[in-house]
């Protein structure tokens, strides 16, 4: 049989990837095939079929994770009408995500376009734990506790709900990332990603965002003042003179 597309003839072959992902078994044949095969002239070879959608997705991945990540961060404004509490928010994602990360590492599991799902997963509910600690601490403040004081108390307030979202994401994904079974190769990257992810996402949203938000008002309150020093020392000279 003679295959044409496009008015020009070809000839598929078609494999299956087993026990390793698809990103190293092309890398590998692209280079062995650079290395012991000469193409004849008016010939060439395209890569269809998976590696061709995977590539195509890590583009869109690329445009679409900066651009979400902007967008929060004026959704994160919006909310606190400051950005200083936006970005102590968005300080929490890289120290979620690095869970994730290592969990990859440590079981040797290929970056995938299902690991990118579970890294967005992983930033949404990030995102969410540290809106919570800092909306507490705020409304703390507001009413009229000392730094040191509305800090502990909105994050020992928010300690249960924080833990609850993410034990919840990680104990009901374990399944699928210690599963074995057949087809759970799509579903372990994204699995694995929300449990490792969530299990330092626990930890740091709990004490690094509060920790964070002490540092950051602090130094905040103590530039106001010497300002204010400063001010009221400028108006007492002026009327001396």
């Amino acid at each position: 049989m003679i295959y044409r597309e496009n008015y020009e003839r070809y000839i598929p072959i078609m494999f299956s990837v087993r026990e390793r992902d698809l990103v190293s078994t092309i890398q590998d044949i692209q280079s062995r095939l650079q290395q012991e095969v000469k193409i004849p002239g008016g010939f060439r070879i395209e890569w269809a079929g998976q590696y061709d959608q995977l590539q195509e997705e890590q583009k869109r991945l690329l445009a679409i994770v900066p651009l979400s990540l902007l967008l929060i961060l004026f959704l994160l404004y919006e909310t606190f009408r400051a950005f200083r509490y936006a970005f102590l928010v968005l300080s929490a994602v890289p120290f979620a995500l690095s869970g994730g990360i290592l969990a990859l590492l440590f079981t040797h599991t290929p970056f995938s376009i299902s690991a990118a799902v579970g890294v967005i997963s992983t930033l949404g509910i990030a995102i969410l734990g540290g809106v919570l600690i800092v909306s507490s601490i705020r409304e703390f403040v507001e009413n009229g506790q000392p730094l040191k004081e509305a800090v502990l108390s909105g994050a020992n307030i928010q300690l249960r709900p924080v833990l609850m979202a993410t034990m919840c994401a990680a104990l009901g994904l374990l399944p699928a990332a210690i599963s074995t079974s057949t087809g759970a190769e799509a579903q372990k990257p994204l699995a694995r990603v929300v449990v490792g992810g969530m299990l330092t996402a626990a930890v740091l949203i709990l004490i690094l965002i509060p920790i964070l938000y002490y540092v950051v008002e602090r130094r905040r309150t103590r530039k106001v003042s010497e300002a204010t020093s400063l001010t009221s020392e400028s108006k007492v000279e002026i009327s001396n003179s």
